[in-house]
């Protein structure tokens, strides 16, 4: 359509309530007191600062300053108005007064700003807007007249280059009809633009009748608050373009979060220096308490990936961590009791699967500073094993045991039994040693033993037996150069002996068994073996309190944990 000069115009002021627009007309013959009315239509829409929905009539206070910030009012009044179901409203700024807004509000040649103010707890005044061309037109009243006198009782010379037309017009200006406020025609809930210099038309804004608005959705109701639609299909576009374009440490490109109260609750964006994308869920209990928030990825409606405030990180199966040329594929850093919890409920699975490729890499990685670098639990130990390993075991260090047994299958019956052997215990660290010795012609017999036994053995203890006869072997030369002599013999008899020695090498001297130990503070009142006591509680885990937690250690458990990582002292 065509813009054409009309004697209605349009003005946009926006303040933080509402979206104002103040629109003023005027006949185009009238006396100076009526052919500007100095009223302004401000329409907008009343969003309450507390969160709640506007009621259906509230009062508000309007105010035109001098200044953009501070100073008194020019002008203030007050109205009480009505608000629909959207928050929209109407008004006529001025209408308080028989006259409307005074004259001498747009007499100066300064600036004049809006202030809007709704009179409900919690509502301040917003920023002022300052205000443009139609308001200031009530100043230009006396522009309808001339010495007092309308335009239309004088007539315009005709000039020597004026058409036929323009000169009929000139001499029956006097007589012709007054002119009419020009409506411009557009589409209904389209925002409209310039689509060339002199021509206004559509936009592809549109807005719904709830309030959303949609960018290329032509006239259909948008999907959501804000629905953009577009097409294309080579990646150059996204939908939305966010860019901060500071290079300060903390610049940031990206989106803030509110919830309901109008507190801030979440922050997600990308670091123009570090090219960090942090997303950030900072709700809270209540104002000031602690961090609630979780941080939920799902797939299907299913979570695959939680950040949780008190389960840290959760992941549920399928899970692929998968790392390049870095040291660590997966690092965790934890301050809780547990710092990694997998479970798996296939009976056939594997919560845990160590791989070490190649040959020479661990698959399984154990290391703490004063606690424990790998801990297995079992549930039922009748069925089940704190750990099981299928191959040989290397421990470097000590080994604590309740009890040491070999399993294999049963030498007669392999397919249905097995035979099982307990270890022999000593509260020492000993070595034993047996042969047989054939006694020489002299009843006697020299043992030789390995060039290490005596810089591996000391403090050793003799046995022997005879064989073939009754007789009473002794020994009479004690082990000496790796060796000792059996005599008082049968010459050609035989002597079965058996020789013990504790350990004396360099790791058994720094590391003895200290036979009997005061239990630490921690685990006073606990048991390593609760159920050989009648002791049952303390390798109960703690009963979920919600169906999406895991078990806890109790504290009875946890002492029992601390009490087996604190090693003994060495005497």
């Amino acid at each position: 359509m065509r813009l054409v000069k009309a004697l209605s115009a349009t003005i946009v002021v926006l303040v933080s309530q509402s979206t104002l627009l103040a629109q003023s007309s005027q006949p185009s013959q009238a006396s100076p007191s009526t052919s500007v009315p100095r009223l302004i239509k401000i329409t907008g829409v009343f969003r309450p600062a507390d969160g709640l929905p506007a009621v259906a009539v509230e009062t508000v206070t309007l105010s035109i300053y001098a200044d953009p910030e501070g100073g008194t009012p020019l002008w203030r009044e007050t109205q009480t108005i009505p608000i629909d179901a959207q928050g929209r409203y109407a008004l006529l700024l001025g209408a308080t007064r028989p006259d409307g807004i005074p004259a001498e509000v747009f007499g100066g040649e300064g600036a004049q700003w809006l202030g809007t103010a709704f009179e409900r707890a919690g509502e301040v005044e917003g920023p002022r807007t300052r205000l443009t061309s139609v308001p200031y037109a009530i100043r230009a009243a006396d522009a309808d007249t001339l010495g007092g006198r309308p335009a239309s009782e004088y007539l315009r010379a005709p000039g020597a280059g004026d058409t036929k037309d323009r000169q009929a017009n000139a001499a029956t200006a006097e007589t012709g009809p007054a002119s009419n406020d020009v409506v411009l025609a557009g589409t209904p809930n389209f925002l409209a633009k310039y689509v060339t210099t002199a021509d206004v038309g559509n936009s592809g804004v549109f807005e719904a009748a709830d309030g959303s608005i949609g960018l290329g959705t032509g006239a259909t109701q948008p999907f959501d608050r804000l629905h953009i639609r577009y097409n294309n299909n080579t990646g150059d576009f996204t939908g939305i373009a966010v860019q901060n374009t500071s290079g300060g440490g903390l610049a940031y490109s990206g989106m803030l979060f509110y919830d309901h109260t109008n507190a801030l609750t979440q922050f997600q964006g990308y670091n123009n220096i570090t090219h960090e994308y942090r997303i950030n869920n900072i709700a809270r209990v209540s104002p000031g308490g602690a961090f609630n928030g979780s941080i939920n990825f799902m797939l299907g409606g299913s979570s695959r990936f939680l950040v949780h405030p008190t389960l840290g990180i959760a992941m549920n199966a399928p899970v692929a961590i998968s790392a390049g040329a870095a040291d660590t594929g997966l690092f965790v850093n934890s301050s809780g009791t547990i710092g990694v919890s997998v479970e798996n409920t296939n009976p056939a699975g594997t919560a845990i699967y160590g791989l070490g490729q190649p040959l020479d890499a661990v698959g399984v990685f154990g290391d703490t500073d004063d606690g424990i670098g790998v801990l297995g639990f079992a549930l039922h130990p009748a069925t089940g094993w704190a750990g099981y390993f299928d191959g040989d075991v290397n421990v470097t260090g000590v080994l604590f045991k309740g009890a040491g047994a070999f399993r294999i299958d049963h030498p007669l019956d392999p397919e249905h039994k097995y035979l099982n052997h307990s270890f022999v215990e000593s509260p020492d660290m000993k070595n034993i040693y047996d042969g047989v010795a054939v006694l020489d012609e002299s009843g006697e017999a020299t043992v030789t033993l390995p060039d290490w036994f005596e810089a591996l053995n000391q403090d050793f203890r003799y046995q022997l037996t005879p064989m073939g006869a009754p007789f009473v072997p002794y020994i009479a030369q004690e082990i000496a150069d790796n060796q000792f002599t059996i005599a008082g013999g049968i010459p050609g008899k035989k002597v079965s002996w058996q020789v013990t020695g504790v350990r004396h090498d360099a790791f058994a001297n720094a590391n003895r068994i200290q036979v009997e130990e005061i239990k630490p503070d921690a685990a006073v009142g606990t048991y390593l073996h609760p159920q050989a006591f009648g002791q049952s509680t303390n390798t109960v885990l703690a009963t979920p309190s919600a169906q999406d937690q895991k078990p806890q250690p109790t504290d009875a458990v946890k002492a029992r944990l601390r009490a087996i990582s604190q090693k003994p002292e060495k005497k």
